[in-house]
């Protein structure tokens, strides 16, 4: 069965595309949680949906080139505000992508910065997120 079904005005209507964008507008617990949920009863759907979210976490299968075109098209206080609440691993991999002097001034600035909302940070995320699955999308970037 196919996930293309007609709208009422003649165009096919993306199902899974459509899923991935509210699952990419979710938190990641609640995501996660219907993942699995998706996952249980159709392992097939689960998968196809999966290709189509692109979170910030996934900018570790972005390649080192690819970040480091994303680190020059995104404002440098985007990158402040979403490195605030990360995994290791994304922050090393986006940092090891910056010259040393680059990555050390970024560095310094993250730790004058005070407490900032979550609701910032998340937003910030999800800007650098969308702006890395559009470039991928456009082959700007490759991810592994």
């Amino acid at each position: 069965m196919s996930n293309e079904k007609k709208k009422p005005e003649g165009r096919p209507f993306d199902g899974v595309g459509a899923v991935a964008e509210m699952l990419q507008q979710m938190n990641p617990e609640d995501r996660e949680r219907l993942l699995s949920g998706v996952n249980e009863r159709d392992p097939g759907l689960a998968e196809r949906i999966n290709k189509r979210v692109f979170t910030f976490e996934d900018l570790l299968l972005v390649e080192s080139m690819g970040i480091h075109l994303l680190l020059k098209d995104i404002a440098r206080p985007q990158w402040l505000m979403a490195l605030r609440k990360v995994s290791d691993g994304v922050r090393d991999h986006i940092l090891g992508s910056m010259s040393d002097r680059a990555r050390t001034a970024l560095e310094e600035d993250m730790a004058d910065q005070g407490p900032q909302r979550m609701a910032d940070v998340t937003a910030a995320q999800e800007f650098i997120a969308e702006t890395a699955r559009t470039y991928l999308s456009q082959g700007k970037i490759r991810a592994k």
